[in-house]
């Protein structure tokens, strides 16, 4: 089996840049449970997400991530209150309400006292688990994640895109409340920018096939029967007067490019022993192969 060629086409950078309004500095160090519960959802509703994180304890993600992930959201909690406390030694259930996206979220917090005052469980956190309709990763709150994978988050509501996303287009918004797992499903469709990533790439790959002199190069869509005319080859050159036009099926999982003109000068050996040239020309020059999306890459592999 002949190898595939491969050509990598890297996203470029993703640059996600969180609106902060109207942050305040809450203290960690709540003197009770109310207090402590307040602080946490006061924190989200003013996107302060470094205080909020810091009021989780034993928080299974670093609190630099969750408040980083929190300058992403869509949406932050409004109206937050907490509606009353329930203790019991050095745990306590506070009893909230908030609103998100206008509708009303109710529930409990657990709480827990330390050394350095009252804190919240992990239990204060969601979770999203996403997943790609196309390749194996997504970007979920600003991060590229593998599909399906796990991401705890402080409540808000975070967008799920596909990825990579210069090249795939798709946008879905999940809703994280405290103990919730959101399952959410990231749509994509090839993008027009990837269309054009594709073809230049795909010319560039052209140029390297057009650039062999010893032989008909393998995995480029050359066919050229010199043998007819020529018992031996010495060198052949190449010459591009049009590149094949890229198209990428619905499915975005193959690409067919045709409508390629490409010349080949061929000299050699006739089987009369007389050195000569010969001149072929393909007006159908096409290259096909598969295009999977790998993280922040569309990788195309050419046959």
């Amino acid at each position: 089996m002949k190898r595939a060629g491969v050509v990598a086409i890297v996203a470029g950078a993703v640059v996600l840049a969180g609106v902060v309004i109207g942050i305040v500095s809450l203290s960690t160090n709540a003197a009770g449970p109310e207090e402590a519960a307040q602080s946490y959802l006061s924190a989200l509703a003013a996107g302060d997400g470094e205080s909020a994180a810091e009021l989780i304890v034993d928080s299974p993600r670093n609190e630099s991530e969750l408040a980083a992930a929190l300058d992403t959201a869509a949406s932050l909690i409004t109206s937050p209150e907490v509606l009353g406390v329930e203790s019991s030694d050095a745990a306590a259930t506070a009893t909230f309400t908030f609103l998100l996206e206008g509708e009303n979220v109710e529930g409990t917090l657990s709480l827990v006292e330390t050394d350095d005052g009252w804190g919240l469980t992990p239990d204060a956190l969601g979770v999203i688990v996403p997943t790609a309709q196309q390749g194996d990763s997504v970007m979920a709150a600003g991060t590229l994640v593998l599909s399906a994978a796990t991401v705890v988050l402080l409540p808000a509501v975070y967008s799920v895109s596909a990825a990579p996303v210069d090249l795939l287009e798709g946008t879905v918004t999940a809703r994280v409340t405290p103990g919730s797992t959101v399952g959410v499903s990231a749509p994509a469709e090839v993008s027009a920018e990837a269309i054009v990533a594709v073809q230049e790439q795909l010319d560039s790959y052209a140029d390297s096939c057009a650039a062999s002199v010893d032989d008909v190069p393998n995995e480029c869509g050359i066919r050229v029967p010199w043998g007819v005319d020529l018992a031996s080859l010495d060198r052949i050159a190449f010459e591009i007067s049009s590149y094949p036009a890229v198209e990428i099926s619905d499915d975005g999982g193959s690409f067919r490019s045709s409508g390629g003109v490409i010349v080949a000068t061929a000299t050699g050996t006739t089987r009369n022993g007389e050195t000569q040239s010969f001149t072929y020309r393909s007006d159908d020059w096409a290259m096909q192969g598969t295009v999977q999306f790998i993280g922040n890459e569309m990788v195309l592999s050419v046959f």
